[in-house]
Order: C-alpha cells, then structure tokens, then sequence
C-alpha cells in the first residue's frame, strides 16, 4: 500500500468516527417535536390542573434528558417560569408543577405585601432547573413540599 492510499483510509476512518460520535451525542437530546407534552405543561401554568404532575409522573425520564440544550430551547419546550433566580455563575428557573399557592401576606402598615415565594414553595411540587453561565440546562430536579 502506498501512502496516500494508507492516508485516504485513515481519513476515512476518521470522518466515520466523528460521525458516530456526533450522532451518538445527540441521541439523547429530545428534539422539540419528539417533546409531546410541550402544550399541554404550558396550558397549566400554575399547576392547577393536574396536568404537570401527570407529565412529571409519565415523562420525568424523557425530561431529564434535555439537559444539555439552550435556554432558548429549553422555554419553547416548557414556556416561561413561575420564577426565575439569578447570579453571575448560573440562573435557576422554579416551574410550580402541583398547586399550592398561598395568598400575599399583607405587612403591619396595610399598604405592602410580603412577597408569597416562600410559602408556594414550601406548599407545591416544582421543577428545578438550573442553567450554567452559558445558558445551558445542566440541572433539572423536582422538588417535593
């Protein structure tokens, strides 16, 4: 064998193995099609419904594995969060997936509300997601009252 035809071989053997390893990598992103309760989460913002928790029940293995993709697809896929936490290292989105919503406490003076997170918090099932700096979902995890 002469040494161009030993390079086309190698050359070759090369693309295929990068093609593998991309196909591989992306086998475990669920495309936003292959996301089919995508509407559904979205019509039960609060959780209210019972339509998150069944989704969380049904589907929390196909859910766990969108980690890894944007926080552009990642908001088409589950709409926007109940609440949104923030620092310079990452961003935690909190989407209430049971009902538990606890009316604004109203402070001494009648004309300000203490602000009712921590009681929904403590009251309803969520969905954590945390987003690293370059916003991609690293983490995803429900959380139990």
């Amino acid at each position: 064998m002469n040494i161009t035809r030993k390079n086309n071989i190698l050359l070759l053997f090369l693309l295929a193995c990068s093609i593998s390893c991309r196909l591989k990598s992306n086998d475990n992103k669920p495309k936003e099609t292959q996301i089919s309760f995508s509407k559904e989460w979205k019509t039960d913002t609060l959780g209210c419904l019972g339509i998150r928790e069944k989704i969380i029940n049904d589907s929390l293995k196909t859910i766990q594995k969108i980690i890894g993709i944007t926080e552009n697809n990642f908001i088409k896929i589950f709409g926007k969060p109940n609440h949104i936490k923030s620092n310079e290292r990452n961003k935690i989105y909190l989407y209430w997936v049971t009902c538990g919503i606890i009316p604004p406490i109203k402070s001494n003076d009648k004309k300000s509300s203490i602000n009712p997170i921590k009681g929904i918090d403590m009251e309803a099932t969520r969905m954590l997601v945390e987003l690293d700096n370059k916003n991609i979902v690293k983490k995803i995890k429900v959380i139990l009252p």
